[in-house]
């Protein structure tokens, strides 16, 4: 049985807690969260696990096979560090991105300790972009066409997902369309390229993008992502030779004008806790049979060197883009 400690607590940190729960492979010991006075003020129960200030005390005082990092994006980076260095396996919530020589040292570093570094590309494990995936390789709707995605999100400033305030924002960039340049890249293949990008800059991170990039055969895809709408939306649509796939959030899945639901979760939020559950299953499979979990880091790094390219002006001939950081004090 696996020991494994969870870095944060927030609500997907929750959802982990679950997956843990549910995992035959695996046993949640350790919370490390400063402003967490106990687990149980969380809804999941843990009962064994101990509630700690810092990862150097949970690893003090009980033995850890694997740890999860569910923290605010800026910590991800040294966090990660700091768990490869104990010789702990480590998956790392999206988004994780720092400078190319800080992730390729990450890399390494796994490698050379035999560790699995994963990060958490949690939308290919939705079940209604998965079956995407299933629908698009097996050939029945012919080529893909065109992909066209947008989300509308009302996210003021310093407030989360769940509508709490919080010290830190998220980024409709490197949160946001970053998973959806993920899901082109899962669909399609490694050969989508970045064609150019808009995300200008405002005080509290990037809060408008949008995207333009190639796929296989020249096929036009273009993503786009904003905060500032009054009500939320999202849409997605994908142009095949004999049909078309429309996606309307994670439990929203229509071919042909048709819904698809496989039997599989109904609701956004229990789609995601299903995929959380899904990935962090396999996460823990792979320590235990030793091999490479579904989303290798490689796939982390292809990633990241796209989102970079987004952010370095100009990415689009002829248009003046703001220069601005990967990551700043708010992502």
């Amino acid at each position: 049985m696996l020991h494994v400690g969870i870095i944060g607590y927030g609500t997907v940190a929750r959802d982990h807690a679950l997956a843990i729960q549910d995992s035959l492979h695996a046993e949640l010991v350790a919370i490390i969260a400063p402003h967490l006075r106990h687990a149980g003020s969380s809804a999941v129960a843990t009962p064994r696990a101990r509630v700690f200030e810092s990862l150097d005390a949970a690893l003090s005082a009980t033995p850890l096979d694997a740890i999860i990092i569910a923290s605010p994006t800026a910590l991800h980076a040294a966090q990660s560090r700091a768990a490869i260095a104990a010789g702990l396996h480590a998956l790392v919530e999206f988004p994780f991105y720092a400078p190319p020589e800080e992730l390729e040292a990450l890399a390494d570093a796994a490698r050379r300790n035999d560790r699995i570094l994963m990060v958490a590309h949690t939308c290919r494990f939705v079940w209604s972009f998965a079956r995407t995936k299933e629908l698009i390789d097996s050939g029945s709707l012919g080529s893909c066409k065109l992909i066209s995605y947008y989300r509308l999100m009302n996210r003021p400033a310093g407030i989360g997902p769940d509508g709490a305030r919080r010290a830190w924002n998220d980024d409709a960039l490197v949160h946001h369309a970053a998973h959806v340049l993920d899901l082109a890249r899962y669909w399609l293949g490694d050969s989508v390229t970045l064609l150019g990008g808009v995300a200008p800059e405002e005080s509290s991170g990037h809060r408008n993008c949008a995207l333009l990039l190639r796929g296989p055969g020249g096929i036009p895809i273009s993503i786009a992502v904003t905060y500032d709408a009054s009500h939320e939306v999202t849409r997605g649509a994908l142009t095949m030779e004999k049909g078309t796939i429309e996606i309307g959030g994670f439990a929203d899945l229509r071919v042909n004008g048709q819904p698809v639901s496989d039997g599989q979760p109904s609701s956004h939020d229990a789609a995601l806790t299903d995929a959380i559950g899904r990935q962090d299953a396999d996460f823990f499979a792979a320590i235990v049979e030793r091999r490479r979990p579904a989303v290798s880091f490689d796939d982390s790094l292809g990633l990241a060197a796209m989102v970079r390219a987004v952010l370095a002006p100009p990415c689009l001939a002829g248009t003046n883009v703001n220069k601005t950081r990967l990551i700043n004090s708010t992502a």
